[in-house]
């Protein structure tokens, strides 16, 4: 029997993927995509909203990871047996060049900036699930980075 605490689950996972190098966008990771962007914009913090989702969305990057993550949302809440009218809203927000982010790992590349991921879910009852992940990440430059073969 489906219980809501499962949500944590569901949040869990789309915050990982989130920051995962599987997220990406025309074969590019979409973290530093959205770094860029962010950059660009003049802020460092991005939210994007899966439930209920912003028809009106401006940001065709922004708009298209939109559409993949709420597509995994209904995948997880259906792989996990979970009504969907359980979920009242859902959001990624990420904080480029986070103060509180401690990614354990930095890698060979000291030009990359922390980041924190957090996916939040709030049931039908208001009650909140979170999760979040960190990382390294430094804005997209398609001369330094090398484009995924699934973007053929």
């Amino acid at each position: 029997m489906p219980r809501r605490r499962e949500l944590i689950v569901v949040a869990g996972a789309i915050a990982g993927s989130f920051s995962s190098r599987n997220n990406d966008v025309n074969g590019y990771w979409a973290m530093g995509q959205l770094y860029r962007r962010a950059i660009e914009v003049g802020s460092l913090q991005v939210s994007i909203h899966l439930m209920p989702h912003d028809d009106k969305e401006i940001d065709e990057l922004v708009a298209s990871v939109g559409r993949s993550y709420r597509e995994f949302l209904d995948l997880l809440l259906v792989k996990l047996h979970l009504p969907d009218c359980w979920v009242s809203s859902a959001a990624v927000d990420v904080q480029f060049d986070s103060a509180t982010a401690m990614p354990e790992f930095l890698g060979k590349h000291a030009g990359c900036r922390p980041f924190r991921c957090q996916a939040v879910l709030v049931d039908d009852r208001a009650r909140e699930y979170k999760a979040s992940s960190t990382g390294w990440c430094w804005p997209h430059n398609p001369a330094r980075e090398t484009q995924s073969v699934r973007a053929c």
